[in-house]
C-alpha cells in the first residue's frame, strides 16, 4: 500500500472514531439536559422535532436546522392519542395579545404557568445550537424524547425523507 493510501486510511479511521465519540458525548449531554427538562416540567410527556437541511432554499445555501420542536403536555385534547396537547414552542410572551389570540388556543387546557415553563425550556434547547443535534442524531431525522417509568430518557430516531 502506498504512503498516500495509508494516510487516507488513517484519516478515515480517525474521522470515524471522532464522529462516534462526538455522537456519544452529544447523547450524554442531551440525556442530562432532557432529564432536567422533564424534572423541571413533569407535565411534559414527550418532545418531538424534525431535523434536516432543506433540499431547496430559494437560491440560498441549504443548511441543517432543527425544525418544529413540539412539546406534548398533559391537559390537552389533541395529538394522535388524544391524551396530550401540543403546540410548537415560540418566542411569544403569554401576556402578548398575539399569543392570547393565536397561540394559547392550541394549548387547550394547559395552564399559562406550564406554557411559560415550556417556552423557557425550549429557549434552553435552542441555545444549544444545531451541531449537537446533527452530530448526535444525524441528518433527516424525526426525533422523539420521552422519560420512561424508571426515569430514564429515551430517544427514538426515525430517519426520513423531507421536502
Amino acid at each position: 500500500m502506498s504512503e498516500q493510501s495509508e494516510l487516507l486510511k488513517e484519516f478515515q479511521e480517525t474521522k470515524d472514531k471522532y464522529e462516534k465519540l462526538i455522537s456519544k458525548k452529544g447523547k450524554l449531554l442531551l440525556t442530562e439536559m432532557f432529564k432536567a427538562i422533564f424534572a423541571a416540567c413533569p407535565e411534559i410527556k414527550k418532545i418531538t422535532w424534525d431535523q434536516y437541511a432543506p433540499h431547496f432554499n430559494d437560491g440560498d445555501p441549504c443548511t441543517f436546522d432543527v425544525h418544529e420542536r413540539r412539546f406534548f403536555v398533559e391537559g390537552g385534547e389533541c395529538d394522535e392519542d388524544d391524551k396530550y396537547e401540543w403546540a410548537e414552542a415560540s418566542s411569544y410572551d403569554p401576556s402578548d395579545s398575539y399569543f392570547k389570540q393565536y397561540v394559547a388556543p392550541k394549548w387547550g387546557n394547559v395552564s399559562p404557568a406550564v406554557i411559560k415553563k415550556v417556552y423557557k425550556l425550549d429557549e434552553k434547547l435552542g441555545a444549544l445550537g444545531n451541531d449537537i443535534f446533527e452530530s448526535t442524531f444525524g441528518e433527516s431525522a424525526e426525533v422523539t424524547v420521552t422519560l420512561n417509568k424508571k426515569g430514564e430518557v429515551k430517544f427514538q430516531v426515525e430517519y426520513c425523507e423531507h421536502d
